[in-house]
């Protein structure tokens, strides 16, 4: 059995900008099916994340940022 080791995600504010260019690059490039982004793009996304920041994320916490981060947009959108 393998085990797959985490490490505690940090997003501080220069991994938020960068996640945010990584995203829009891939939406840009049509990586969606249905308006959600798929496999392929998640997969490039934890490669560019490492290359850009030397954090090894998994795929779900990825997830896990790109839809807490629709949630604010809509949020602040909803305020203005």
């Amino acid at each position: 059995m393998v085990k797959t080791v985490t490490i505690q995600t940090r997003w501080d504010a220069f991994v938020i900008k960068e996640s945010s260019n990584i995203c829009v690059e891939e939406i840009l490039v049509h990586n969606r099916w249905r308006h959600c982004l798929n496999g392929v793009v998640y997969a490039n996304l934890v490669r560019k994340y490492y290359k850009c920041t030397k954090r090894p994320y998994s795929k779900e916490q990825i997830k896990n940022k790109w839809i807490q981060q629709k949630i604010s947009m809509k949020d602040s959108e909803l305020l203005d």
